[in-house]
């Protein structure tokens, strides 16, 4: 097959990809970015979000990236994170490209009983981890019976 053959196909199914791609997009929020939650499945990085005992465990997936090119801020009740993903060198014509790269950002709103002034966050194995105490006046606390 010709070279410029071969590369007129490539073309032909990058476009359909990123159409693929945009009608996903479009199917899992509908509202695109007017919608105020930024989750689901296409959301990145992802992100599971527990309750402990007293505070909130917040774990993105960010794989291959170093933590110096992560960065977590906070704002009021909502906890941003931002970086960018390196494109990899290509080592020859591609065939397929599945990993996204570039710039991303994902707030996540958290209830009001966080204390995101004492948060702290902590990165292994591609895992960032945040952990947020609940306020003072959202835990549990024991009264004593007077008698």
């Amino acid at each position: 097959m010709p070279r410029s053959l071969l590369h007129s196909e490539l073309e032909s199914f990058d476009a359909l990809m990123r159409l693929q791609n945009e009608l996903d997009r479009v199917f899992e929020r509908p509202m695109g970015w007017f919608t105020t939650s930024t989750s689901g499945r296409g959301a990145f990085p992802p992100a599971n979000i527990f309750r402990r005992n007293d505070h909130y465990v917040i774990r993105f997936e960010v794989p291959g990236m170093p933590p110096e090119d992560v960065s977590v801020e906070t704002q009021l009740d909502s906890i941003r994170v931002s970086g960018k993903r390196s494109v990899s060198q290509a080592v020859g014509t591609p065939h397929r490209l599945e990993r996204w790269s570039g710039d991303f950002n994902r707030t996540i709103q958290l209830p009001n009983d966080a204390d995101l002034s004492k948060a702290h966050a902590q990165y292994q194995s591609g895992v960032l981890s945040i952990e947020v105490p609940l306020r003072e006046e959202a835990k549990p606390r024991q009264i004593a019976v007077q008698h």
